[in-house]
C-alpha cells in the first residue's frame, strides 16, 4: 500500500495495560569480578525479564523487565540482588512524561 501511494505512515500502539504489563524498569547489576555472564543468565531465568545482557562500564549486567504492578517489580528486583555473583543493584522505573 506504501508503494502504490494509499499509504504514507503507519502507526502501532499497544495498549500496555491489556497485555497485563503495566511497569517497564531497568535493573542495573554490578557483580563481583568474572560473574557477570552466570549471572546474566541466571537473571534471563526470572519471570518477568524480558532481556538480560552484560554491559561495560559501571554497570555489569542490565535487566529489562516488564511486570504488572510495582509490587512484583519488586519481587524481580529482591531476586535479581539475591543471586550469588551480585554485589548491588539499582532499579530504573520508567516515567510517563
Amino acid at each position: 500500500m506504501f508503494s502504490e501511494g494509499l499509504l504514507s505512515k503507519l502507526e502501532v500502539i499497544l495498549w500496555v495495560e491489556r497485555l497485563g504489563i503495566m511497569v517497564l524498569a531497568c535493573v542495573l547489576v554490578c557483580c563481583e569480578p568474572g560473574k557477570y555472564s552466570e549471572v546474566a543468565r541466571k537473571i534471563r531465568e526470572i519471570k518477568g525479564v524480558a532481556r538480560a545482557f552484560s554491559t561495560s562500564g559501571r554497570w555489569d549486567v542490565v535487566a529489562e523487565v516488564e511486570v504488572a504492578d510495582l509490587k512484583a517489580l519488586t519481587d524481580v528486583a529482591l531476586k535479581i540482588n539475591g543471586l550469588s555473583g551480585v554485589r548491588a543493584t539499582e532499579t530504573l522505573v520508567e516515567a510517563a512524561v
